[in-house]
């Protein structure tokens, strides 16, 4: 009786628990979703940003001031690619929050079921226990009865001893007589 509110109290942790891991496992996809996209479009402007210094690079040949229109080029091409870096960084932090937050909850879940096995175990533990008392019981139980049972049988017999020699005695007796 005593450990129904405790088994009450666990059960409702364990729901409340179950509840924020849902709601923490929807955000947690819709950040792995966001910090994958960032990533995607760090390569996107990467690749863009190539193509482009590629392309007025080629344009840049058919100038007069060739030197000056790369230098141009390239230097817009870098600005691209900080935008892009700066995108991947935040990305990658992102992931590496999100990574470790899934290693707190994991962490945190497993903590849930060693409890949860430790108490587990206690419960077999003292149901093993009751077990062996109660089959320790019965022994006992049992042997007093064929002890009991046996000195029955002894006082019987003792009896019938007795009689038996009373019988001898009365037929001495009489023989003799």
């Amino acid at each position: 009786m005593e450990n129904r509110p405790i088994a009450l109290v666990a059960c409702i942790g364990f729901f409340v628990v179950a509840v924020f891991a849902e709601e923490a496992s929807l955000e947690e996809r819709n950040q792995t979703r966001i910090w994958l996209s960032m990533q995607e479009e760090s390569r996107r402007m990467r690749q863009e940003a190539e193509a482009t210094l590629a392309a007025e690079r080629e344009a840049c040949d058919k100038k007069f001031f060739v030197n000056d229109c790369r230098n141009a080029a390239y230097n817009r091409y870098l600005e691209k690619l900080e935008q892009s870096r700066k995108i991947g960084a935040e990305s990658r932090r992102l992931e590496i929050e999100q990574k470790r937050s899934d290693l707190e909850t994991s962490q945190a879940q497993q903590v849930i079921d060693a409890e949860d096995r430790a108490r587990k175990d206690a419960e077999r533990a003292e149901s093993v226990a009751k077990e062996r008392a109660a089959r320790e019981a019965r022994y006992e139980e049992r042997q007093a009865r064929r002890a009991a049972e046996a000195d029955k049988r002894a006082q019987k017999a003792a009896a019938r001893r007795e009689r038996a020699e009373k019988k001898q005695d009365a037929a001495a007796k009489d023989e003799s007589e």
